[in-house]
Order: structure tokens, then sequence, then C-alpha cells
């Protein structure tokens, strides 16, 4: 005898949110996850097919699971359950259950035994969480100690995902009315400094922490951060992502360790359970939101390694690499070299004010105003040595269309470069070579951009900086000051070539001047 073929008889038509669940147990996994969970239940709700998962340790748990998720949706929406569809595990079937769901009325839908496909509606969607947490896993190379946060990630996205039944709407917008934002995604497992708040450090120590980022926050407009030394997740609003660095694939190429899970001897506190979770309010990062929490680095027995520069770039390395450049303004001037570094600040802001970057104005209301940091360098020839500094714009949270319109600035191409050097070798032509000094700063900037007064330069704290022209550290300063270089070359009489932006041809106007 064989199995019949399946018929499905399902004639539920959820109306509204919550109506009707569906809820399945995946587990127990191989490896336990950063806080030991070993199981997670997946609920899809009927008629948002909105997903939510818990996590838990023990497979007795998901019972008391269900229960306290039901209680709190029922009161986020106002509304009653009518119908869960479980399958017939002790799981479900249980006096605790039971005895809740008699209580409130509901109707217990239960499989028929060994027919998953009965309840077939969440049975792939725990396919589906598996198939994006792993890939997610694979692409940020997150060890598989991860992977709670890689399914809360998954969760968490196809949520913000229009569905195959509804390509025109979103589960979550079908959960509560509000289209969502996908503004703030970002690529799991890249590169993340977070801000340390006043009272954790000292006031000449660093202001943020390096960091790997692992998903989103359930409770709160924050992004989960993983602490690489502390090794503990905490959430926070404060940060800044660098999204093309792997931490992972930097880690392990500079220790030749091709082991993510034994790179990260991971000792996390059980009470980081409560927070890996998937079923996160979708929402943009308060910008005011606190760290939720940061602990010491547990696990002193952890092995040091020594860091080494990696020979590959000896050829870079210079024989005096011992020298100290200043992170900000306040080391530069506290360090054995600050009559250099102020000389050289000096010579930035005659830059500024000769180029008319700026103009003072009052602070404005209820506008962004960019902060102003300073970078410094030193260059080194076989006789000398230069210090540098140069004042940029912090405007990577610049919004595009707000802020800025276009970025892309085009560079030469490489065949077009091989033709010029051909047809002068072929000539016997003399190819002259120029270097605009402070280039960004020609270019004019269309929107309108308050950036902070440079630290050490402050003529009136109630006044900013209202940018006139392109400044290092903005988006569009690149392509205004290519943009101002194009108009000046095409006023002497030289037309770019279509075949390449950045070459100009014809014949120089000799009554104009440049």
């Amino acid at each position: 005898m064989t199995k019949v073929p399946y018929v499905h008889t399902d004639s539920n038509q959820e109306s509204y949110p919550f109506e009707s669940i569906y809820v399945d147990l995946c587990g127990q996994m191989r490896i336990n996850s950063l806080c030991g969970s070993k199981y997670f239940l997946t609920i899809v709700d009927g008629f948002s097919r909105r997903i939510f998962v818990e996590f838990f340790k023990d497979k007795l748990s998901a019972a008391e699971v269900l229960k306290k998720f039901i209680i709190k949706r029922e009161n986020e929406l106002n509304s009653k359950l009518k119908r869960p569809r479980t399958d017939s595990g002790t799981e479900f079937i249980n006096k605790n259950l039971e005895t809740f769901i008699e209580s409130k009325g509901i109707k217990h839908e239960l499989t028929t035994p060994y027919t998953s496909r009965s309840n077939g509606r969440v049975e792939r969607t725990n396919r589906t969480l598996l198939d994006k947490g792993r890939t997610l896993l694979a692409d940020s190379q997150l060890p598989l100690l991860f992977w709670a946060e890689a399914v809360n990630t998954a969760a968490y996205l196809y949520n913000l995902t229009p569905t195959t039944n509804d390509p025109d709407t979103t589960p979550m917008e079908k959960w509560n009315g509000k289209k969502p934002s996908v503004s703030h995604i970002m690529r799991l497992g890249c590169e993340v400094f977070y801000k340390l708040e006043n009272h954790q450090i000292h006031k000449l120590e660093a202001k943020s922490k390096r960091g790997i980022f692992v998903g989103y926050s359930r409770c709160r407009g924050a992004y989960r951060v993983f602490d690489i030394t502390a090794r503990v997740i905490l959430e926070t609003a404060d940060i800044h992502f660098r999204e093309n660095n792997n931490v992972i694939s930097e880690e392990k190429q500079s220790d030749n360790n091709t082991d993510a899970d034994t790179y990260f001897f991971i000792q996390v506190d059980e009470q980081l359970d409560n927070h890996v979770r998937s079923d996160v309010d979708i929402e943009e990062p308060a910008p005011d939101t606190m760290i939720n929490r940061q602990t010491e680095s547990s696990g002193s027995d952890r092995p040091q390694r020594t860091r080494t520069i990696p020979k590959r770039f000896d050829d870079y390395v210079l024989a005096t690499t011992n020298e100290t450049i200043p992170k900000d303004y306040d080391e530069a001037i506290a360090c054995e070299d600050k009559k250099h570094w102020e000389n050289a600040m000096l010579e930035e802001i005659q830059n500024m004010y000769s180029h008319q970057v700026w103009e003072l104005v009052p602070r404005p209301v209820n506008a962004k105003v960019v902060k102003s940091k300073w970078v410094f360098k030193i260059s080194k020839d076989q006789e000398n040595k230069t210090y540098k500094a140069r004042l940029v714009a912090m405007g990577y949270n610049q919004i595009p269309g707000r802020d800025y319109n276009e970025s892309f600035s085009p560079v030469i191409k490489n065949a077009t470069l091989r033709t010029i050097l051909s047809m002068a070798a072929t000539k016997d032509s003399v190819i002259k070579l120029f270097d605009v000094k402070a280039a960004y700063l020609n270019g004019n900037i269309e929107n309108t951009i308050f950036m902070e007064q440079p630290a050490g330069f402050v003529q009136d704290r109630n006044k900013v900086c209202k940018l006139n022209k392109g400044i290092y550290g903005l988006p569009q300063s690149g392509r205004s000051g290519y943009e101002k270089f194009s108009q000046v070359l095409h006023d002497c009489g030289l037309e770019k070539l279509k075949s390449d932006p950045c070459l100009f041809n014809g014949r120089i106007k000799t009554n104009t001047s440049m």
C-alpha cells in the first residue's frame, strides 16, 4: 500500500491579522547559538504572512513560549486568535497548552500524524528561513555560532519583502497597515563602529569601538552589534557602517586562519538569550537610543596573538614607521610635534579662506549640521618629512536626493591613457603633468549644507559653516570638482570626448584666462 495523494481541505479564509496562525518547531540544532538556544519556533500569520521566530534552549519550553506569544500579540492588535494550527508533536499536545487553549476558547487545529503537508505553509517557511539564514552566514563568513542571528535577520528581511501571493504589499504592511522603510537595511557581518557614552570613557580615549553588525533590535529602533573584544551582543543606534569591510575575512587573511569557528572563542552571558529573537519592530533607528548593554570582556585565559604586518606589504613600509599620527585635534596639540601640526592646520584653514569654502551663519533650527574632523598625515621622502593636515566633513550620514543629487566622478580609462602615451611616443611629443592642490575646494555645491566649525578655529560657538564649495568628506565633492574643471576647459575652447569624459580635445583660446 502507498500513501494516498494529499488533497487540500483547508477552507480558512483569513480576513484580519492574527485570526489564525501556523506553528512549527525547528530543531534540535547541531550547534548551540551564542546564547545556548537549540530550537526555534516558527509562527506564520495566516492573513499577512508575517513570520515570527522564538528561540529557546529545550523542547519542553515550546508550549510556554507559544502561550506568551499569543497573549502578547492579542494585546498588540486588540484582537483574539481563533485558530492556531500545529502538528501532533508532544510539544503542542500537553496538559499545559491544552488548559490555556480551552480557557481562551480557541480552536486548536492539529495535522494528521506523519502528514506534514497539512501544515505546509509553516513547513515551507522553515525551509525558507534556513535557506536564507545559510546564505547570510556564507556571505558574512560568520561562524555557525551565529545561526540564530542569521535566522533572526532572515525573518526580518522576509517581513519587508512582498510575497508571491501579494506582490504589491509586504507582510509587515498587511500586519500593521504601515508601509515599512528599507533605508536602514545593512549587510550582515560588516564592520561597524559604535559610539561609547561619555560615562564609559576617559575624555581623551577613543569615542567608538569596533564591532560586527549581526542584526536588528526587537523592541527598539536600533542595531545589534557583536563587540569583538568583550564578546557580547549589544544594541545601539549610534553607529557607523563600513559595509564593504568584512571583519571575519580580514582577520582570517591576516592570521592565515581559515576556521572562523576557531577564531571566535566566544563566551556569552546567558542573559542575552532574551534578546535573540526575530520578531523585531520595523522602524528607523532612533537617534537617541542608548546602548542597551555593555559588559567587560570575559575569558581572561584567551590566548593573545602577536599581530605582524603581512609580508606582501613589505615594499610599502618605510624604515621609520614608529611615529605616531594624531587621531584628532586634541592629540595633535598635545603631542611633541604640536608646532608642526599647528602650522599644517593653519595652512589648511588659509586654503579654506582663500577658496571661500564657507561663510559663518547663525546655527539653523531643525536643520542637520555635519560634523567636521581633522585628518593628519606625514609624507616622507629620502630627505624631508612633511606634516599635512586636512579638514574633512563627516558626510557619511548624508541622504541622497536631499543632501546631494549625484556623487559619481569619472576617471580616465586605461585604454585612453595608453593611447595618449603611444601617440606622444610616436610623435616625440612632450607630456606635462600638473597637480591641482585642494582640487575639491574649487567646485561649487548646489545643496544647502551646514558644517560645524573646525576644532581649534571656532570663531563663534553660536554659528556654523554654510558650505559654498566642495570639501573633502562630502559625497558630491569629487563630482563638483570635476564639473568645475570641465567648465574651465570648456571656456578655454576644449570639448570632452564622448568615448571618455576625462579626455578633452581642441585648440586653446589665446584670449581666455584660466
